[in-house]
């Protein structure tokens, strides 16, 4: 929690720091995310699932630019785990969770039909475990570990320069589950549709 907060209060002084800027730009998204989760001695099979995300965003820059935001994010994933109530049974394994994700990026000056900014970035990201849905897997919030980290990248564009699509991956870089045996990481694409002003 400790580094939430300070993760909190850094984002805080560099927009207070930019407020008057013309460069700050806000905007929202809403799009799907495709979870699976890397192999993990505790699990014996595994299927991705799609699940969705929603957020907002700051931007501060032209060009090279710094942006952050949060995000709700829902993973789902089909599991087979040796431990777990009836032995063979697979269930959907859904936890949400809140990103807090800061990325350095590069935005062009590329103009098209309709087309424009396209974007590559880049950066870490912090995860909070909010809940878990119940499943038949006997799996809890209690087994999942509260704060994750994670890097991501990706690519963007803009079109008629105010809706933004946004594809990026996100490498899970923190375990998923408490279980000391346990070392399965998220592996996440997202695919994100948002506007900005």
């Amino acid at each position: 929690m400790k580094n939430f907060t300070l993760l909190l209060f850094f984002i805080f002084t560099v927009f207070t720091a930019q407020a008057q800027n013309e460069d700050l730009r806000l905007g929202a998204k809403a799009g799907i995310t495709l979870a699976s989760i890397s192999d993990d001695p505790t699990i014996v099979d595994s299927d991705a699932g799609v699940g969705a995300e929603f957020g907002v965003f700051a931007r501060i820059g032209e060009g090279l630019y710094i942006q952050t935001g949060l995000d709700l994010v829902s993973n789902k994933v089909t599991l087979e785990r040796l431990v777990q109530p009836r032995p063979g049974e697979r269930d959907v394994f859904t936890v949400r969770y809140l990103r807090a994700p800061v990325q350095v990026g590069l935005e062009t000056d590329y103009e098209g039909a309709g087309i424009s900014r396209l974007r590559f970035m880049a950066g870490p990201a912090f995860n909070y475990a909010l809940g878990v849905k119940d499943n038949n897997l006997d799996i809890e919030r209690r087994d999942i570990r509260k704060a994750q980290f994670s890097v991501s990248g990706g690519i963007g564009i803009a079109v008629l320069r105010i809706i933004e699509i946004d594809l990026m991956y996100h490498h899970g870089i923190s375990k998923v589950f408490n279980d000391d045996d346990a070392d399965g990481k998220y592996r996440n694409f997202s695919l994100t549709l948002g506007f900005s002003l």
